[in-house]
Order: structure tokens, then sequence, then C-alpha cells
């Protein structure tokens, strides 16, 4: 980490005068990095504070590949088992390898935060290149902007099974999960434009994190867990624990969607292309090195997981509604065993969500900026200020009854009254 002195993130254009950026931005990038850019027809905007293992750090915490295999494994187990957990895994690693490397090469062609989109536009025929790179853009960004909002997701369910492991009586209510996910998205924004000048660097923190944490997880099982289960339960018993399907073949492979988001988001570090330095060189191999380098974790973890796991039936029906608080629970045979290993992974959740939001954001600027999205960049003229005008009663209103209306406004339900059938005149 000692290369990584300037932790400047990104300073936008409307920072410092043109003077002091095009200096800034000098010293940051190499030549190869400017013919890049230049090649693309894009205007360096951001300093490239990123080098070789930040990039590494910063993929491999968009990824969280065991955070997130811990948390998100509950439609694998009703949909194949122990045996199918394990073997979708396996092979949406197998699989999910060649996609790495093809992204890999790409990424090394044409370093920019547009990623895929781009891409498209590049290597499509002629002929399609707008509309496919169009119809790629879209989908790009919100599959990027789902990211965010799973993570979100997992991050409010999450806190409220907290509740619910101290609290049998609490019963949680979906609104409560939505007002979580906005304070968990507001705490992720601010996070990234509060302190994106020291991105870097705090990505480097989150990695050692990610990469230390596993090791008391897996102490735990095999340590405490009382009964194992057996390597043929393990590897063999494929079963559909509650799915409905006619056929166990397809139950397991509706299951897989689980390990499918898990070996997602290597592509991460390509977003973030125009804040790494000598990007062309560093992207490929930090997605490719990061994809590696968390093989090894997430297959232990998984290992764990499955043989540590106990009773399924059991495990399935907690009360949290998350497998792996029922298995923490079961292991220590202690709540507040279980809940220190489950902060810990609350913890890591919103590591993993604050970097996928850096990432999302990079990847919608670049779509922006080719004026992808629809009413981007609006004048006075164009602006439907219609929006303006609904948001703008709509927090007033807000304001308005936190300070006075909550004491006051009594709702119309307040006057009415439960009828019987013999107080109705016919």
């Amino acid at each position: 980490m000692a290369s990584e002195k300037n932790t400047t993130s990104v300073e936008p254009v409307l920072a410092m005068g043109a003077g002091q950026l095009s200096e800034a931005i000098a010293r940051n990038h190499t030549a190869h990095d400017q013919r890049d850019m230049k090649r693309m027809g894009k205007q360096q905007e951001f300093m490239r504070s990123f080098r070789m293992v930040t990039s590494i750090a910063f993929t491999s915490c968009v990824m969280g590949t065991w955070e997130i295999l811990l948390t998100s494994n509950t439609s694998a187990l009703i949909a194949g088992g122990l045996a199918g957990l394990w073997w979708q895994f396996v092979w949406c690693y197998v699989g999910q390898t060649f996609v790495v490397l093809s992204l890999s090469e790409m990424a090394s062609m044409a370093p920019t935060a547009g990623g895929q989109y781009h891409w498209v536009s590049e290597f499509a025929p002629k002929s399609s290149q707008k509309a496919l790179s169009y119809a790629s853009g879209w989908l790009s960004t919100l599959a990027w902007q789902a990211f965010v909002a799973v993570d979100s997701y997992i991050c409010a369910a999450f806190i409220q099974a907290l509740i619910t492991l101290n609290n049998p009586d609490y019963t949680p209510q979906r609104w409560q999960t939505t007002l979580l996910m906005i304070a968990v998205l507001a705490f992720m924004g601010a996070f990234n434009v509060f302190l994106a000048k020291w991105l870097a660097l705090i990505e480097g923190f989150f990695a050692v994190l990610h990469f230390v944490a596993w090791v008391p997880v897996i102490i735990v099982l095999w340590t405490m867990t009382p009964v194992k289960q057996p390597a043929k339960t393990v590897f063999t018993d494929f079963s559909d624990n509650g799915a409905g399907w006619s056929n166990l073949g397809l139950t397991v492979c509706i299951g897989q969607v689980g390990a499918m988001f898990t070996v997602v988001g290597s592509d991460a570090s390509a977003h973030m292309a125009e804040e790494i330095r000598d990007a062309g060189v560093v992207v490929p191999r930090s997605m490719w090195f990061a994809y590696l380098a968390n093989i090894p974790p997430t297959i232990i973890i998984l290992a764990t997981y499955v043989f540590c796991i106990g009773d399924l039936e059991t495990t399935l029906s907690a009360s949290t509604g998350f497998p792996v608080i029922s298995v923490f629970e079961q292991s220590t045979r202690s709540k507040a065993g279980a809940t220190g290993l489950t902060i810990l992974m609350l913890l890591l959740l919103l590591i993993i969500s604050t970097s996928c939001m850096a990432s999302t954001v990079r990847q919608t600027f670049a779509f922006a900026r080719d004026n992808g999205p629809v009413g981007v960049d609006p004048t006075p003229t164009t602006m439907n200020w219609a929006v303006l005008i609904f948001g703008g009663v709509m927090i007033i209103a807000a304001v308005a009854f936190v300070i006075h209306a909550k004491d006051t406004y009594a709702g119309p339900v307040s006057t009415v009254e439960k009828l019987d059938d013999d107080s109705i005149v016919q």
C-alpha cells in the first residue's frame, strides 16, 4: 500500500481550474492511458488514484463472494438441498471463469467506465452497433442499480433478523424493511460523496476485512458444531425442500440463481477504469486476479457451511429468515455468539454495498456521458418542471407532518364508525 500515496479518487472538472486539473491529471496517468482515452474519444475527467493492489481490493469487495454466499443461499437449499448448493457453485464458477476472461480481454482493449455497452459498440456489426450498444447500456445500468437495491435489501433484512434473534416477539414488517433500506442507501450515498477522495485507501482496508474475517467464521463452525453432515449427504443428496417443481433436475437448475448472484461483479474495476493508473494493463489483471483470489475462501466457506449446517429443515424454518444465522446459533449454542457473528456479517455486507454503489455510479455516469439515459442534461426549456414541483410539495408535506401535523392531524378514519346490520336504515 506504500505506492498509494495519492488517494484523491474523484475530482470533477469544477473542483479546480483548468490548468490545475490538467497538471494534476498529467501526474496521474500514463502515456497508455492518454492514448486509450484519445482513441475512445473521451476526455479524462478524474484523478487516477487506483493501482493494482487497490483495484484488486475494490473488485473483491464488490464481488463479496463468501459473504453473499452465506446470506443468499436460501433458494439453493430449497431448490436442490445440500448437494444442489455445492454443485451449483462448482459449475457456476467454472462457467464464470470464461466470462471473466472474456471481459478482461475486452477491458484491456477499451478500458472505459462504460464497460459492456462500450465494448458492444466497438465489436458489434456496424449496422447494429448503435441499437445493440443502447440496449446493452440500459441493461447494464439497470443491472447495477438492481445490484445496489438487492445489497441494501439484504442489509436491511439482516438488521431485522438480528433483532428477531434477540427478541423472538418481534415481527418484521415490510415497511420497516423499506425504511431500513432507505437508511442503508443514504449511508452508502453519503460515503461515496464525502469520502470519495480516500476511496482507494479505504477499499484497501475493506479488502483486508474481506480476506481475514472468514477465518474466525470457519473456526467457530468447524470447532463448535456438534454434529457434522456426512460427505454422502453433502455431495449426493439433491432434494426439493418446498420449491414444488415436478422435476428435480429442473429444480436444481432454478436454485442456482443464488450461486450466479455470488460469482458476478468481477467487472467492477472495469467501471473504475478512468480512475485506475495504466488501466489497459491493471483493469484486466485486477479483474482476473480478484476472481482467482476469491475462489479459495469461497470454496472453504461453502464446504464449512454445508458440513456444519445441522438439520436442514430446522435451518430453513428459522424465524430470522436467514439460514446462516440459524447455523450460527446451532453451532455456538448461544444467542450472544450468533449475534457477534451476525454483526460481523452485517459490517461486511455494508462494505460490499458501499463498494457496489461506487461502481454503479461510474457506470451510470459513463452511459449519461454518451447521452444514453432519457432526459440527461435538461435545459430550462426541456426540463420536466412537474417532477420538481411534485417532489417539492412532497418534501414540504413531509416536513410539515413531522413538525406539526403528526400531533394535530386526526385523519378521516378517526371519525369512521363500524356499523352493525341493525343500525342501517332500509
